[in-house]
């Protein structure tokens, strides 16, 4: 029985409790009978207020609670979405700078601004915003010029004739870690006419997690030279030549630090290439969309002729061989993108 129906009973109770007070002229029965159904009936209407009240009340409270329900829905984002959300947020913004530069090729003087250039330029080309019409040129064009322009500059700087370098090291934090061997070659209108190799005493116990990398033990160094005493002889084989290197900034960082670490000065200074950065930037067709890696080993699969690359897979990690292979692909890469431009 709902609340309605029960009101109806009430008043019909109220009436039935007049009509006994009417009748009590007859009888006193009736007036009693009269007083105690009036009485119900006034209880009864006091306690269906009180219960409207409640569920009124209790109503509310469910309507604010599913209300809240709702809301907390609506605004819940799963992991996933927010995630994802930040990583469009980011690559978004990575986009905006990225169109923001000039690209202005008239100030552009060396081959590594060029390169700088063109890695950009790849990068808003694979973004997911990007749209012709947000640049005010053709983006193919303008990574072709810029790819030009540094292979003019390239030539200019002279890079045929080079020392390519290669070290081993205790570990890859060139500021507490030391060389352990160091080869190079010199290469000389495209041939190599000299070699130097030499392992290195670092003075310290060698990492066994770097012996399984590179081969070489504590044994193998504890008689040879230190570094500061091979440092007259490693400069004078340099002679002032470009050095090429595959990562060349490993290589220099350790170099640069060893020779601080000796002399307390710092090393003379080098024109640099690196092979990986030319890898990156020369080699986009091989690489399609996305690098699928820059490792010095790849370079050799892609770069290099049958012979070269079983000598190499059978010494990989020394440094010789890694140092032949890099004087390879970079000569390799100079016949394909800068000899016809001499």
């Amino acid at each position: 029985m709902d609340n309605k129906q029960k009101k109806i009973l009430v008043i019909i109770g109220f009436v039935i409790g007049i009509v006994c007070l009417i009748l009590s002229f007859v009888s006193d029965i009736f007036l009693v009978f009269g007083f105690l159904i009036i009485g119900a009936s006034c209880f009864g209407i006091y306690y269906l207020n009180k219960q409207q009240k409640i569920d009124s009340n209790k109503n509310t409270v469910e309507e604010k609670a599913e209300t809240l329900q709702d809301n907390k829905i609506d605004n819940q984002e799963t992991p996933f979405s927010k995630s994802s959300s930040q990583s469009d947020d980011i690559e978004y913004k990575n986009y905006k700078e990225l169109i923001s530069n000039n690209f202005d090729i008239s100030k552009t003087k060396t081959n590594f601004q060029c390169s700088l250039n063109v890695m950009a330029l790849k990068q808003i080309l694979e973004n997911k915003y990007f749209k012709p019409e947000d640049l005010k040129f053709n983006i193919n064009t303008k990574t072709a010029e810029f790819q030009d322009l540094g292979k003019r500059y390239f030539v200019e700087s002279k890079f045929k004739n080079f020392v390519a370098i290669d070290l081993e090291t205790t570990g890859l934090n060139y500021e507490n870690d030391r060389i352990i061997q160091i080869a190079m070659v010199k290469v000389i209108n495209g041939e190599i006419v000299d070699k130097f190799q030499s392992y290195v005493n670092p003075k310290r116990h060698i990492k066994q997690e770097a012996s399984e990398i590179n081969g070489i033990y504590d044994e193998d160094v504890k008689d040879e030279k230190t570094i500061k005493e091979l440092f007259p002889s490693i400069l004078e084989f340099i002679n002032n030549l470009p050095i090429v290197a595959h990562n060349i900034k490993f290589d220099l960082s350790f170099l640069k630090n060893e020779y601080m670490r000796c002399f307390k000065k710092e090393l003379p200074k080098y024109k640099s290439i690196c092979t990986m950065k030319l890898w990156q930037t020369l080699y986009l067709k091989i690489q399609k969309q996305k690098v699928p890696s820059a490792k010095l080993y790849t370079l050799v699969l892609n770069l290099l002729d049958n012979d070269d690359i079983i000598e190499y897979q059978s010494n990989k990690h020394d440094a010789m061989c890694d140092v032949i292979a890099t004087a390879k692909v970079f000569m390799k890469m100079y016949d394909e993108n800068f000899k016809n431009i001499e």
